[in-house]
C-alpha cells in the first residue's frame, strides 16, 4: 500500500492540556496532517519537578558528547509520571543532568522509516536477534537534525549511528537533493533498499537526560510521550502522558549503576518497551501479541483500557 502525501512540522509550543493517561484518536489520518502536540504536565507536577531537579548539577551539551555511548547496553524502565519526582530526589549526590540554553527539560522529534510490510517491525515482532530501527531525529532546544540507526545484536548490544543533517528528514524519495548523501550513509547499515522505505511512524517527547557523575553512563528519562500514524492506520494519533519511559545506557550489563539501585528498591524493573514498536502496535492493525505484556503493563500503570 503506498503511503499517502503527509506534511510534517517540526513541534513548536505545546498548549496548556490537563494530564491524563491515553489519548487514542480515531478520525482516521487525514493528508497533510500536524503532528499531535504531546499533552503538558500539569502545574503543581511541573512545579515539584523542577524543584527536584533544580539539586542536580548541569552539564552542558559538548560534556554529555564525551559520554555518547553509540555502542552500548540498554536497559528500559516504566514508571508513572507522578513516582518521577522522588526518583530524582535521591539522583543529587551521584548524576547531572544536561542543560541547552537554561531548559532542562529538552524537547524531541523522530519520524520513523519501514518497509511497505513494515519489515522493521516485523522483525521486532519476531524477536530477531538482530534488528534494526531508523529514524530522522529532531533535538528541537539545541536546533540539530540526525538521521540514526539502532541495530541491536545477538548479544544485547546497541549500536547507534547518526549522520547529521541539515534539516528534518522526511522522505527517501530519490529526486531529493539529499538522497545520495542518506543513501551513501545508509545503504550498508540497513537491509533494504533506501528509496523503498517510507515514513511509518512519529512520535514527540520532552526528555531530561543524566550523566553518571562516577561512571561511564548516561539515563534518558521521557515523559510527554505522543505519536501519530504516517499512514492509513486504525487510530491517528494517541499520547501517553501519564507514562515515563527510563532508559540506562552503559558499557556492560554489570556496570555499576546508582540508578538501576535506585529504580530495584522502589520495585521498578526492565521492560521490553520501544517507542517503536508499542506505538505501531496500538495505531495500526498489525500482529502484536510479542507485545501484549506491554500493553498490559501501561494499562496497570495508567488506567487505560484499549
Amino acid at each position: 500500500m503506498r503511503s499517502p502525501s503527509v506534511s510534517y512540522h517540526l513541534v513548536n509550543e505545546v498548549p496548556p492540556v490537563v494530564l491524563f493517561g491515553y489519548s487514542p484518536a480515531r478520525e482516521g489520518l487525514h493528508q497533510g496532517h500536524r503532528p499531535i502536540n504531546a499533552h503538558t504536565i500539569t502545574e503543581p507536577l511541573k512545579d515539584k519537578l523542577l524543584h527536584k531537579l533544580a539539586r542536580l548539577s548541569p552539564i552542558s551539551l559538548a560534556e554529555m558528547d564525551e559520554v555518547a555511548l553509540l555502542r552500548r547496553i540498554d536497559s528500559k524502565y516504566l514508571c508513572r509520571l507522578a513516582d518521577l519526582p522522588k526518583l530524582i530526589a535521591e539522583l543529587a549526590d551521584d548524576y547531572q543532568i544536561l542543560e541547552i540554553g537554561n531548559k532542562r527539560l529538552q524537547r524531541y522529534q523522530s519520524l520513523y522509516f519501514d518497509t511497505a510490510d513494515f519489515g522493521f517491525y516485523q522483525a521486532h515482532r519476531a524477536g530477531h536477534l538482530n534488528r534494526y530501527k531508523l529514524r530522522s531525529r529532531s533535538y528541537l532546544d539545541s536546533g540539530t537534525h540526525f538521521l540514526e540507526v539502532k541495530y541491536k545484536t545477538n548479544q544485547e548490544r546497541t549500536l547507534k549511528y547518526r549522520l547529521a543533517t541539515s534539516e528534518f528528514v522526511d522522505n527517501f524519495h530519490s529526486s531529493e537533493p539529499n538522497f545520495q548523501s542518506y543513501h551513501d550513509f545508509l545503504k550498508p547499515l540497513i537491509p533494504y533498499e533506501v528509496s523503498s522505505l517510507q515514513p511509518s511512524l512519529m512520535n514527540h517527547f520532552k526528555r531530561l537526560t543524566l550523566a553518571s557523575l562516577k561512571h561511564k553512563e548516561r539515563i534518558t528519562i521521557d515523559l510527554d510521550l505522543g505519536f501519530s500514524a504516517s499512514r492509513e492506520a486504525t487510530l491517528s494519533h494517541m499520547t501517553m502522558s501519564e507514562l515515563v519511559v527510563i532508559e540506562l545506557k552503559r558499557e556492560a550489563f554489570k556496570a555499576h549503576s546508582a540508578f538501576e539501585r535506585l529504580l530495584k528498591s522502589h520495585k521498578i524493573y526492565p521492560s521490553g518497551f520501544s517507542k517503536y514498536a508499542v506505538g505501531l502496535s496500538f495505531l495500526y492493525p498489525l500482529k502484536s501479541n510479542r507485545f501484549k505484556p506491554i500493553h498490559r503493563q501501561l494499562n496497570k500503570l495508567t488506567a487505560f483500557s484499549s
